[in-house]
């Protein structure tokens, strides 16, 4: 198949996943309801309500951060050469669920309900996590700065701080030893798409957009990167200043997506595969196609997640890395198509 048709083919399937995911759930919405919604015709209060307050807000939040997940995959496997580079590469999600759980256990930002975990201060617990994710940041790009922003130091310094940043999150639960508080944890990294409000969901959109500008304009350098630095800078690339834009824009927009929705691993990942399968070496094609792709697999696992087991939720955190797993291994089991980026 032609590469225009499988984007239209994408495009057809995520309008798709959207129709459904307004429609379907507990409370199950016609279509003819759905188009009297938008062409601004619905009269019945309890449908609005049920589609501006839980759907649309909750469908619109699964595309949007996995746009930004997907083109950040596919810009960090150009950016540091390696085909397993997703947007947590840099530890980002270890260090927010760090940060969220000091918010959570030292500044008690967490309570327990009846029935329920219930979090009092979400804006203390994102900003924090947020902060938590932006410092470590800070500390692997400047530490690999000082050695040249290679591609391998940039990956040995974010192992070595996801490992700091693990141990810190389990000496903080274990000195807590809070059943309660450490739930109140667990429960916070698990991925949801309904945990953002429309500001946060707002902040998401405008990140996918600058974030998408910013890499189609890095992106013949990111397809000189990836070929190798000696390349890139006999091209009149500069290296250091290249990586570090992606780099930290990636991360950037990965730590705000983080902090309003918590961990949703393998979107990137898979994202940034099949859109090399597809659409060839050029960054310029493969990002926004990168970004297509994450929405519609973040969509999917987020309808899913709502649907299988109705009326519980699947966490879409979990249903991503369910899903996520077997496709990327079917990628990899591909051979020479499942490299993407030349090493």
């Amino acid at each position: 198949m032609k590469p225009s048709w499988t984007v239209l083919l994408f495009v057809v399937l995520l309008l798709a996943t959207v129709g459904l995911s307004l429609s379907l759930g507990s409370y199950e919405i016609r279509w003819g309801e759905l188009l009297s919604f938008f062409s601004g015709r619905l009269q019945d209060l309890q449908v609005k309500k049920v589609l501006l307050d839980m759907r649309l807000k909750r469908v619109l939040t699964a595309v949007s951060v996995g746009a930004l997940l997907g083109s950040a995959g596919a810009a960090m496997q150009s950016a540091l050469r390696n085909p397993l580079a997703s947007p947590f590469t840099l530890g980002v999600q270890h260090a927010a669920a760090l940060g969220a759980a000091i918010a959570l256990m030292v500044l008690y930002g967490g309570s327990i309900g009846r029935f329920s975990i219930e979090v009092r201060g979400p804006y203390m617990v994102a900003s924090l996590a947020f902060l938590g994710a932006v410092l470590q940041i800070f500390l692997i790009l400047v530490l690999a700065y000082r050695v040249g922003v290679s591609v391998y130091a940039v990956i040995l310094i974010a192992i070595a701080m996801a490992f700091l940043t693990q141990a810190l999150l389990s000496l903080l639960q274990y000195i807590f030893l809070n059943e309660i508080v450490v739930a109140a944890v667990v429960f916070w990294t698990f991925g949801d798409t309904s945990r953002a409000s429309w500001g946060e969901l707002l902040w998401i959109c405008l990140a996918v957009g600058g974030l998408l500008v910013l890499l189609l304009f890095y992106s013949l350098d990111l397809d000189l990167l990836s070929v190798s630095d000696e390349v890139a800078e006999s091209s009149g690339v500069k290296v250091r200043r290249a990586r570090m834009a992606v780099l930290v824009s990636c991360a950037l927009g990965t730590a705000l997506t983080v902090s309003f929705v918590g961990i949703i691993g393998f979107v990137g990942l898979v994202a940034g595969q099949m859109a090399r399968l597809i659409g060839g070496w050029s960054n310029r094609k493969v990002i926004p196609l990168s970004g297509l792709i994450g929405a519609l697999t973040l969509s999917v696992a987020d309808l899913l997640g709502r649907t299988l087991m109705s009326p519980t939720t699947i966490p879409v955190g979990i249903m991503t890395s369910l899903i996520g797993a077997p496709v990327l291994i079917y990628l990899l089991l591909g051979g020479s198509h499942a490299q993407g980026v030349r090493c």
